[in-house]
């Protein structure tokens, strides 16, 4: 029976879609077997902080807040990797991807809310739902520092989407590619793939 890896973030635009699309790149290239052995998805999980940290930064949300593509500058950044995630529709997280992961990571350390939210709606998830840092023991993780909050959002004039710096998009990239890279052995592990 396959595994399954959800990733989560808030609009499941942006670290969610990265983390979900780099760490199934990185197993297939080690592992085209293993690769076939886990399902990998991603899914959003937006809480009332979400919405007061967008209207303080004067963001309308977009309406839907889901269903939407990724975030455009962690597009171009990941095709450049070889990585396509042009498709990706975000998704809201619901009960069946709770109860069918194996092992859900939060891919943000901040916010400090997401995982409290997601115990609260989901405490029968705490067993196997982590950060990335709790997850990996960050401080094992050499030569990464932690993304520690979200630069300044500038919205696009359409008031519809926003976006973050392409230094945003390289450093959150680089963080989870360390996370993944470094520890793809403890992840394997984990949902009993080795």
């Amino acid at each position: 029976m396959a595994k399954s890896l959800l990733f989560v973030c808030g609009a499941n635009r942006g670290r969610s879609v990265a983390s979900e699309h780099i760490f199934r790149h990185m197993l297939k290239e080690r592992d085209e077997k293993i690769a076939s052995e886990v399902k990998v998805s991603s899914a959003g999980l937006m809480c009332k902080e979400d919405f007061e940290w967008l209207k303080g930064n004067a963001v309308t949300p977009p309406d839907p807040i889901f269903s939407r593509p990724a975030y455009q500058g962690l597009i171009d950044l990941l095709r450049k990797r070889g990585i396509d995630i042009s498709g990706h529709r975000s998704r809201e997280l619901t009960n069946q991807m709770i109860e069918e992961a194996d092992l859900i990571i939060i891919s943000e350390e901040r916010p400090p809310f997401r995982k409290p939210a997601l115990l609260s709606f989901w405490p029968q998830a705490e067993e196997k739902a982590f950060t990335f840092s709790e997850f990996v023991e960050a401080h094992e993780v050499e030569g990464q520092q932690l993304i520690t909050e979200d630069p300044y959002v500038q919205p696009h004039p359409d008031q519809e989407s926003y976006d973050f710096s392409p230094e945003y998009w390289q450093s959150c990239v680089a963080e989870i590619e360390g996370y993944l890279a470094q520890k793809m052995d403890k992840f394997l592990n984990y949902l009993q793939l080795t």
